[in-house]
């Protein structure tokens, strides 16, 4: 999905619980060298680049993500790391932004 930008450098998706019925989804995105890749800008690429409901309306950005020794995105650690998968990150719906 957002390796596709030109500021990401790697990213994860996680589906994270919503009280109306379907989950949401929230991207965790690692910058390339030199970039600062911003929330909103990043969900307004994904609105032009991939289908509604892939569009993430959490995101992350983060230093680095947590691999295996295979080099696979740990999940499970990016889950356990907060109680609230939401806390702190960037909310496109709290934003104002829709994409729908």
């Amino acid at each position: 999905m957002g390796k596709r930008h030109p500021n990401v450098l790697d990213c994860a998706v996680l589906a994270v619980p919503s009280e109306l019925g379907e989950d949401e989804v929230k991207a965790y995105v690692t910058p390339r060298e030199g970039a600062t890749p911003d929330p909103r800008e990043l969900g307004y690429w994904g609105a032009d680049n991939l289908a509604y409901f892939k569009v993430p309306r959490y995101w992350e950005v983060r230093d680095e993500l947590p691999r295996t020794p295979s080099l696979r995105v740990r999940k499970d650690v990016l889950v356990k790391k907060k109680e609230n998968l939401i806390e702190g990150c960037f909310d496109m719906e709290s934003a104002g932004i829709k994409l729908r």
